[in-house]
């Protein structure tokens, strides 16, 4: 690795590799508040139980996403995905069965990373991407661990009139 330097120094580095690793997964699949619980998503107020409209979402972290579509699931929840965007985590939304799409939201897919947008692991890598691609339907689903889980700078986006095209429900103008 680096062979003129003392074994300290190289183990001091070989040490600080592992940390960076485990530093990574964990930022990925770590328990933390979601952003709805965070407040960080904007949830629109509607009277229908039952009813969750998101709008402007960046993501978040891919565990708790995974927590948020599991509860929703599980209580039946209706999700609607309206105009501005839906990003990174938030696009994991379009496997949930019971969701719906405006035209003009823009969703915005990346591969995964830590928080800070640094690459993980090539093996945890791998491991989140067929997670979250787990949540795509098809033909999403191929697009995006064929291209999409590439992208570690900026985001890839998508029209939902695009992906409406290709499938999606679309929320009709009343709900």
């Amino acid at each position: 690795m680096f062979p003129n330097q003392p074994l300290p120094a190289r183990m001091f580095r070989a040490a600080r590799s592992i940390v960076f690793a485990l530093v990574a997964l964990v930022t990925c699949f770590a328990a933390a508040p979601s952003q709805a619980e965070k407040g960080d998503r904007h949830l629109l107020p509607h009277s229908e139980p039952g009813l969750v409209v998101i709008v402007d979402d960046f993501g978040g972290r891919i565990q708790s996403r995974i927590d948020e579509i599991a509860r929703y699931r599980q209580e039946g929840t209706r999700v609607e995905i309206r105009g501005g965007y839906c990003y990174s985590s938030c696009t994991m939304f379009l496997g949930l069965g019971n969701v719906c799409l405006d035209p003009g939201t823009e969703f915005g897919f990346h591969g995964p990373a830590t928080l800070f947008r640094t690459p993980l692991a090539p093996e945890v890598h791998a491991h989140s991407a067929t997670v979250m691609a787990s949540f795509y339907p098809e033909p999403i689903r191929h697009w995006f661990l064929d291209v999409a889980q590439w992208r570690m700078s900026g985001v890839y986006r998508v029209a939902g009139s695009e992906l409406i095209r290709l499938g999606m429900p679309r929320c009709s103008a009343t709900s």
